[in-house]
This record gives C-alpha cells, structure tokens and sequence, in this order.
C-alpha cells in the first residue's frame, strides 16, 4: 500500500530523530554540557513527533487489547509518580525526577500506538550500536592511556567520568550486538569484533554491575534460542567470544578484577557506603513506610538524614520501594513482566535481551532518572509497534547467531 506523501515526510523525520537519539544516547556525556542542552531538547522534538504521529492527535484513541496491556501499567505508573511529589521528603529533587521520567514514560506510552516498519527499527538499533561501539573506543582508549582501569572515575581529555554509567550503555550496546545479524556475513564478523570490544570496555570500567550484566546477557541470550540448532551455533560462538576477548585483554594490558568481590562485601571507607549495608539501611527504612513509601525523588535524603548513609540506593528496585512503597515498585515490576512476558517479533526479543542487562546493571546502581532504565523499555515499545503488515521473519532474523 503506497503511503501518502506527508505520511512519509512525518515518517522519515521520525526515523532520523530516532536514530540520532539511539546514536547520541551512549555518548552524551562525553560530548560536553552544552550538547547535554541540545540533547534535551532533542528528546521534546522527539516525544511531539511521537504525540503527532501516534494516535492521539489522529482521532483513533481506541487501541486494540494487545497494545492496551502494555500501557496500562506504564500510564498507572505515570499517574503514581506525579501524585507521590504530593507526600515527598524532598519536593526539589522529586520535581527533578517528574521532569525526566513523566517525558521518558510518555515516549514510550506513545510508542506502543506507532506502526513502524522494521526498517526504521533496524536502522535505530544500528545507530544504537554504533554509539555504543564509538563509546567503547573512547573508553579503551582512556584506559590504556592511563594504563589502568579504574572504576570510580574514568579520564577522558582531562575529565573525569562515572564509569557505572558507562558500563550501562556499554551492556546494552553489547547485548544488542549479540543479538543482531546482518545478511551479509562479512558486516556479522564486524558486529562479532565490536561485541568483543564492547565487552574489553566493559571490563575495563571495572565496574562490578557492568560485567554481571554483561554475563546475564549472555545468558538470556541463549535461552531465548529458537531451537537446538541454533543454540549450538551460538554456544560456539559463546566460546570463540570468550576466546577472542582474553587475546584482547592481553593486546590491552588489562589485569582487572582482583578486588571487586572484597569492595562488594565490605565497607572500605567506613561511611556507610557500601551496598550491602546501604541496601540493608533501605530495608529498613521501607519497612516504616511500607504501602506507598516516602514519596518521589526522597530516597536519598531518607538513607542521608535517618542513616547517615553518604550515597543512595545504589539499586533502582529499592529506589522505587522507597520513593513509592510496595505500590509503586509493583507497577514498575508490572511494567517488565509485561515487556518481557510479550512475543511479538525478533526486535521484541532484542529489546529483553537489554531490558535485562539494564536491569542487572539497575541492581548496583540507581538508574531511576537515568536513560540506561528507560531506554531499553523504550526500544520495546518501538519494536512491539512495527506494523502487523510488516512482519519480522523470526527464522530470516534470528537471534544470537
């Protein structure tokens, strides 16, 4: 069916804002304040595009049952969010978090009424890749330049990074790079190189959630499988990937991971700070405020001002036990087992495979407001959306091999 000639203008700005968005995403950061400036406002153009081509404006606000599902708990989630500010131990920081989360949740709420085709979406998630793999480079470099990996903080031209953040991306970059596969075979052992070097980067932030994501992904990968063929295709390739990576931490001189187990269990500065113990604290502190918790954008100041405790959750479960109670850390879960519960095409499957190193990311870290929690649940929404007359050839795209 030939698609009327504004339809396709609208279509096509759609397509670049994404891609632009999935390219940038990764490397933000690193490209200084004022493009963290024109990012943002690249996310408003980005989630009008998204109000006007979604159904809203067009008059269809009827959705079917199988787009409805998936909503629901995003909107209820949207709506406990805004009402929480209402009761929150610190208005200032919860406002902060209603302006990045309410536009990150409508995006996606918007996005399960699009009807993308899969062109779109591939050329999103190539986009995506190649921010993550730039993302890579740079952090390679920086750490050899440095000739150590350090996990706290990484130099990049003189400025200091948060490299728990960057393992974020990097897991999810990874995790799409195992799963995608291009027709020719050529670009997929290009794909399996920078998989390798997402991986060298990942090792090298040090960062303890990176790499347990890194494994996890790995690992979801090969149970969502489409047969036994090709899950031995892709434990192969699982072991020649292994094989690789170790050549390249020996081209890199990296000599990582003798003290991580020791920094996770114990309290190396004596503030408090340490997961375990903070995570212990949050507990604690939800058990008081159990049904609806302290309110958005609070937890910090709950763990600061009760406990003593010098950083945050460091986990965005306990963020939302906290900020929102049982109730809101129950629509947040909703929101996952929805997203992960749904089969719909290949670029669905992909979507859960970095839902789920966001997630194990997410357990060491408190990703609340951050793009690395909604980005991935983002991507899903796209890829539910491709349109039923263009559908995924599961066994031409499989995954993982």
């Amino acid at each position: 069916m030939a698609i009327p000639m504004r339809n396709r203008v609208s279509v096509t700005v759609l397509s670049v804002l994404l891609m632009a968005y999935a390219f940038f995403s990764p490397i933000e950061t690193f490209l200084g304040t004022a493009f963290e400036t024109v990012f943002r406002y690249m996310q408003y153009l980005l989630a009008l595009v998204l109000l006007i081509e979604g159904s809203i404006l067009k008059g269809r606000l009827s959705m079917t049952d199988e787009r409805k599902s998936p909503v629901v708990p995003y909107l209820l989630l949207l709506v406990f969010s805004v009402v929480s500010i209402l009761w929150s131990r610190d208005t200032a920081v919860g406002l902060n978090y209603l302006k990045s989360n309410v536009l990150r949740l409508l995006m996606i709420i918007l996005a399960f009424q699009l009807n993308l085709s899969k062109d779109t979406i591939r050329k999103m998630l190539i986009a995506f890749m190649l921010g993550t793999v730039v993302l890579a480079f740079m952090v390679t470099q920086s750490s050899i330049t440095a000739s150590t990996a350090v996990r706290t903080s990484l130099l990049y031209r003189d400025e200091a990074f948060d490299t728990n953040n960057l393992s974020g991306y990097l897991v999810m970059g990874f995790a799409v790079l195992l799963n995608f596969r291009f027709d020719k075979k050529t670009w997929n052992v290009i794909r399996y190189i920078c998989c390798g070097v997402c991986a060298l980067a990942v090792l090298m932030t040090g960062s303890r959630g990176g790499i347990v994501a890194a494994i996890g992904a790995v690992l979801f990968t090969g149970l969502i499988q489409k047969n036994l063929k090709s899950t031995a295709k892709y434990l192969v390739t699982v072991v020649v990937g292994v094989v690789v990576l170790l050549f390249l931490m020996r081209w890199a001189g990296v000599r990582y991971v003798s003290n991580v187990i020791d920094r996770f269990l114990n309290d190396t500065n004596g503030s408090g700070g340490e997961r375990l113990i903070v995570w212990g604290y949050s507990l604690r502190a939800a058990l008081l405020r159990p049904l609806l918790g302290y309110g958005i954008g609070s937890s910090f100041i709950v763990l600061h001002q009760d406990y003593g405790s010098s950083i945050g959750t460091h986990n965005v479960f306990l963020t939302f036990l906290l900020d929102g109670g049982v109730v809101g850390l129950g629509l947040f879960l909703s929101c996952l087992y929805r997203s992960l519960r749904a089969k719909r095409n290949a670029y669905t499957d992909m979507a859960k495979v970095m839902i789920v190193a966001s997630m194990l990311v997410s357990l060491f870290l408190d990703t609340y407001n951050k793009k690395i929690l909604w980005l991935p649940l983002l991507f899903y929404a796209l890829a539910f959306s491709i349109r039923p007359e263009d559908p995924d050839e599961v066994d031409h795209e499989s995954t993982g091999s």
